[in-house]
């Protein structure tokens, strides 16, 4: 029996081990997303956004903390702290079940609504907030895209910074035509740079921003036509969902390991409990 017990204790000590690193992970990983990608929530539903990265580190703090009491309630053989840790445990797998099912069935939801977030930042405040103009520049500047839907120039026409960009000198009210050679149907982020044959990066000098803002044998003038290689032509929203699944991946198969390893530890728990109760 002694045996036994110690067998059960060693197994939560490794557990507890286990779960100290993957604690550390989670936390790592949600500060390391908030920060690479605080950017976009300028743009993005952004209380969504943070909320989801926020939870994540909180998971990690609580993964941590249930691990320590779980390592005390062994090594004492406390049955208030193994009681306390059990139901921690079973909360999280619900908790981690849960959340599954939610973000799976609510994904939809969540698409539409981060693409009205970001129709209304690009519509009504790009050009007129210094922050959100400077986010929605860099955005397309470092994933190479322009405005929202690939091939979605037009969400620029009739937006806050059409207006102020293409104003009628004559008529502040009022801008130039779409047919003037002047007119500029987007921003200069949206156009490419030449690119760093040593470095393989971008350089701060552009193909040509008079062709990539009007181009008349195709866009973004016109929704088809020559091909312009001077226009970015893939949309930010499928740009940024792609830069956000490098951390939806990892964050995902510690989610899944941690919810295994959880189910274990709470069966070596419970075993462990009723054997300190019989002693």
């Amino acid at each position: 029996m002694a045996v036994a017990k110690r067998s059960l204790k060693l197994i939560l000590y490794l557990i507890c081990v286990i779960f100290m690193f993957f604690g550390s992970a989670l936390i790592a990983l949600g500060i390391v997303t908030a920060v690479d990608s605080g950017d976009f929530t300028v743009v993005l539903n952004s209380a969504l956004y943070s909320s989801s990265v926020y939870m994540i580190i909180f998971a990690g703090l609580v993964i941590l903390l249930t691990s320590l009491c779980g390592y005390l309630g062994s090594e004492k053989e406390n049955r208030g702290l193994l009681i306390i840790y059990i139901v921690i445990l079973v909360l999280c797998v619900l908790f981690i079940f849960i959340a599954g099912i939610i973000a799976l069935v609510s994904r939809d939801a969540l698409t539409q609504a981060t693409k009205s977030a970001m129709n209304n930042t690009l519509s009504q405040q790009y050009g007129r907030y210094r922050i959100v103009t400077a986010t929605w520049d860099l955005i397309q500047s470092k994933l190479r895209c322009c405005a929202i839907e690939d091939r979605g120039w037009t969400s620029y026409i009739d937006s806050t910074w059409d207006f102020y960009v293409n104003a009628d000198i004559h008529d502040k009210n009022a801008k130039i035509s779409e047919s003037n050679v002047f007119y500029k149907y987007v921003p200069v982020s949206c156009c490419w740079k030449l690119i760093d044959p040593l470095t393989g990066w971008p350089t701060e000098t552009f193909l040509g921003v008079e062709q990539c803002q009007n181009f008349q044998f195709g866009p973004p003038n016109l929704p088809n036509g020559a091909h312009n290689t001077a226009l970015y032509y893939g949309g930010c929203f499928n740009a940024i969902k792609m830069y956000l699944m490098r951390f939806a991946l990892p964050l995902g198969i510690l989610a899944l390991i941690s919810m295994l390893i959880m189910i274990l530890a709470i069966v070596t728990a419970v075993v462990l409990l009723t054997r300190i109760r019989n002693d």
